[in-house]
């Protein structure tokens, strides 16, 4: 998922924490729409969990393992 996300133009920091299976995205909102950051998220089968916007030219997405019965 991390490398679909960071071709992206825009993008600062991508992490995933494999144990938890969550990953975060924070991009500039100027760059990369929420959008295409969604739909790279999902193309590599993980699902939403969460979006934030700690301030309005940065947002973060915050995306689950697909498969995970959380």
């Amino acid at each position: 998922m991390t490398r679909e996300v960071n071709k992206l133009p825009g993008i600062i920091e991508v992490t995933f924490d494999q144990a938890a299976k969550v990953a975060s995205v924070t991009y500039d909102t100027d760059k990369v729409s929420a959008d295409l950051v969604r739909k790279a998220i999902e193309a590599a089968d993980r699902e939403i969990a969460a979006e934030k916007a700690p301030r309005p030219d940065i947002g973060s997405i915050l995306g689950t393992d697909a498969t995970d019965d959380n």
